[in-house]
């Protein structure tokens, strides 16, 4: 299928695994830009859990990627909003180039405690919660392009009205992004992200994503695995398996191989549900 008049591709859905990572690997690697790759920080008494997380342990981006969030962040930003990636930069760099409402991203290496003996709730599908000051896990929302329409503003000293003033701000060197298993505040802030420029119903958004938790307990609220990596995965093709639940706007399905009788046509219904393709 062509490209959507927004440049997004529908989103291939395929019935194997093997189908999904053959598909994406190929449209990667066509790619001429360089590799960044995201290792996870795992956790928890129970690692064998951590293979059904919604995001694998290593994750790999190019430039230009077609990318789609796997935890809802807000009413606007869900679980399956597909995006592309503009580049790579550091939270300083899009907190200088953001709007006045934006602040940084909280940080998932030390989760607030719930106090009170009231039991943790599991982060695994849900949303990420916004404090009262205004914080956000997992991403600095509303950053402003320079005139290449890719690049944050403050890189080029074009800062918003509020901070015209403010001295451009440069990226460091890719390094910590490529698999770095530091997890210290100062390695966090160096690291490189992936901004992304997103496209929903209200409109478009260019966010910068970052790591964020995701969580298993049990019944009693005690941990049983945790992991800590960006809320994304390519998405130029997915399993139909792991398309349930999210909000897909556009998809391309091949059911060349599906293996049950009735899977034809529970997925067409839920497209149709979804008012098509």
């Amino acid at each position: 299928l062509p490209p959507l008049p927004s440049g997004i591709l529908p989103t291939e859905l395929y019935p194997l695994r093997a189908q999904v990572e053959r598909a994406n690997t190929t449209r990667l690697a066509a790619l001429p830009s360089a590799i960044f790759a995201y290792t996870a920080r795992d956790s928890g008494t129970h690692p064998k859990v951590l293979e059904s997380m919604a995001v694998p342990a290593r994750l790999a981006f190019k430039t230009d990627a077609q990318v789609m969030l796997v935890k809802n962040v807000d009413e606007r930003l869900v679980n399956g909003t597909v995006g592309r990636v503009l580049g790579f930069h550091t939270i300083a760099t899009c907190l200088a180039s953001a709007a006045p409402s934006a602040s940084a991203p909280a940080s998932p290496e030390k989760p607030a405690s719930a106090g009170g003996g009231a039991k943790p709730r599991s982060s695994v599908g849900a949303g990420s919660q916004e404090s009262a000051s205004g914080k956000t896990n997992g991403a600095v929302r509303n950053v402003q392009l320079g005139s290449d329409g890719r690049t944050p503003s403050a890189v080029y000293g074009a800062t918003p009205a509020d901070k015209e003033n403010a001295a451009p701000v440069r990226d460091a060197k890719p390094l910590s992004a490529r698999g770095s298993a530091g997890g210290g505040k100062g390695a966090r802030d160096e690291e490189l992200y992936p901004l992304v420029e997103f496209r929903t119903p209200a409109g478009t958004e260019v966010v910068l994503v970052v790591r964020d938790e995701f969580r298993v307990e049990d019944n009693e609220g005690r941990l049983l695995a945790r992991r800590v990596q960006l809320p994304l995965v390519l998405a130029w093709a997915m399993s139909i398996h792991k398309s349930q639940g999210q909000t897909i706007e556009h998809v391309k399905i091949d059911l060349r191989s599906v293996f049950e009788k009735g899977e034809c046509c529970d997925w067409m219904l839920l497209l149709l549900g979804l008012g098509g393709c």
